[in-house]
């Protein structure tokens, strides 16, 4: 079979609607009901061919276009699932390494007025009930905290 795009008298590149246009031209041309030359009904086939054949393979091009745009919209929502997941182990990761170290500074410093002293210089005043908040600063309320999970 000769080349549909030649036959159309289209280029390769044109979208379907000018495909479709000269396709209908042609056939208007070249239409038995229409043309009484006795060549025209064999150059319809061609047209009608041509037009069948560039309609199928764009809509097969069509097809596989949409098919990869589904897929890589399914892999970008994979990518950002696993980068979430691992982002979330990173996370955990962290918060474990972070609980060891308070777990092996509160070992080194049982004491809560010797933690104070070495890291404040001077004790702290104590809790007015205990389990309530002291307050004077930030790292008191971790290490209240710490001390109220911890069950000290």
């Amino acid at each position: 079979m000769s080349n549909p795009y030649a036959t159309l008298g289209v280029s390769p590149h044109a979208p379907l609607a000018e495909i479709k246009l000269a396709w209908k031209r042609l056939a208007l041309q070249f239409h038995p009901d229409r043309n009484s030359d006795p060549s025209a009904t064999a150059h319809f086939r061609r047209v009608q061919s041509a037009w069948e054949q560039l309609r199928d393979d764009r809509a097969a091009v069509n097809a596989r276009l949409v098919r990869e745009a589904q897929e890589a919209r399914r892999m970008a929502a994979e990518r950002i699932r696993l980068e979430a997941e691992r982002q979330a182990h990173l996370d955990r990761l962290a918060r474990a390494v972070m609980d060891a170290e308070l777990r092996r500074e509160m070992e080194e410093c049982p004491r809560r007025d010797l933690y104070d002293v070495r890291f404040y210089g001077e004790p702290l005043k104590p809790q007015s009930k205990p389990g309530q908040w002291r307050g004077e600063n930030r790292r008191t309320m971790v290490w209240d905290l710490v001390n109220l999970l911890m069950g000290r």
